[in-house]
């Protein structure tokens, strides 16, 4: 799931890594970009968030006053949540927000790096050392040889290029003579080819870092999220549930099966948020205890 997006935003990764030379680097870069233009949504809602927490005194008087009547709860729950212009749902929209884009960035990357991985092909096909090995050099990042291929220690999936039948599946064919004829080219490579293709056979991709990173950021921004959450709202605390235990299980499991340049959008993303909200916190929290002074 792209929406379309790929033809938009590929120049533009290609346009950054023009410049860096590197498509780990660019990646990061991007998400830097992509997390600044989100910017605005995200302080109105930490300070949503802020604001709800708040008024967590108040909701607790209405829950103890109103107890045997729901319906008069219910009431003036809506009535002090209009007053405060504030909304119970609020701790949602770092989910609704965030969700989409992930979903977003996972379809362009992975159309992305299927252009790149064809590129590769190509130029194997074609003989042409200088092109494919700058694409590599290019597609290097830290540990990681192929930003293109998954971050992973397990199987098929640990490769630096990907599988005859893989490079079939990008070029439109399933018929086993053609995957057969992929094959033999990915075997055929002669000189300094045949040298880099046979090196690439005895290494792995990745070391299964960046999942691990990944469920680990996703996890600490969960809890930092937490303590912003209105704890007596059960909409809130489900949302809250499913970031803190979920999102850190399906974020390893998806980095693990996706690019390795997706991963690094991923954590990323994750430092970014976790930097931002440290920094925003510590504004919030400034202004809060200025107004108690001034209150006092």
């Amino acid at each position: 799931m792209d929406l379309g997006l790929t033809p938009v935003l590929m120049p533009a990764l290609e346009w950054i890594n023009g410049i860096v030379q590197n498509y780990g680097i660019t990646v990061i870069i991007f998400t830097i970009f992509i997390k600044l233009l989100t910017l605005p949504l995200d302080l109105k809602q930490r300070k949503t968030s802020r604001r709800m927490s708040a008024i967590q005194p108040k909701i607790a008087k209405l829950q103890q006053k109103y107890a045997n009547d729901k319906d008069k709860l219910g009431q003036k729950m809506v009535e002090l949540y209009r007053q405060e212009g504030v909304s119970p749902f609020s701790g949602c929209l770092p989910l609704l927000i965030s969700l989409p884009i992930l979903m977003i960035m996972l379809g362009v990357l992975r159309n992305y790096g299927d252009q790149m991985m064809l590129n590769m092909y190509h130029y194997i096909e074609e003989g042409n050392f200088e092109a494919f090995s700058t694409l590599m050099n290019q597609s290097k990042f830290l540990w990681i040889q192929n930003v293109w291929q998954p971050d992973s220690l397990f199987g098929a999936s640990n490769t630096i290029l990907p599988s005859a039948e893989t490079f079939a599946r990008l070029l439109g064919t399933t018929e086993p003579e053609q995957i057969q004829a992929i094959s033999d080219v990915l075997l055929s490579g002669t000189g300094q080819m045949g040298e880099l293709l046979a090196s690439y056979e005895t290494q792995m991709n990745g070391l299964f870092i960046l999942p691990i990173i990944a469920g680990g950021t996703q996890f600490i921004q969960a809890k930092f999220l937490m303590p912003q959450m209105p704890s007596t709202d059960s909409s809130s605390k489900g949302s809250s549930a499913m970031m803190l235990y979920f999102m850190p299980i399906m974020s390893i499991w998806i980095c693990s099966s996706s690019t390795s340049a997706f991963s690094l959008y991923w954590v990323f993303s994750n430092l970014f948020s976790m930097t931002q909200m440290l920094i925003t916190n510590k504004i919030y929290d400034g202004k809060f205890i200025v107004r108690q002074t001034k209150g006092g």
